[in-house]
């Protein structure tokens, strides 16, 4: 199997979906250390 080059359609849909996946990780991390923070004080 040959793989092709994108076409521009096909990369703005894998960009959306990668940076949405980027700041979904990110945001959980912040609600992690928030509330970590709020549990040990510090």
């Amino acid at each position: 199997m040959v793989t092709k080059k994108p076409g521009m359609k096909e990369f703005k849909m894998a960009a959306k979906v990668t940076g949405v996946g980027i700041l979904l990780i990110g945001s959980i991390g912040l609600v992690i250390r928030i509330i970590s923070y709020f549990i040990t004080g510090s």
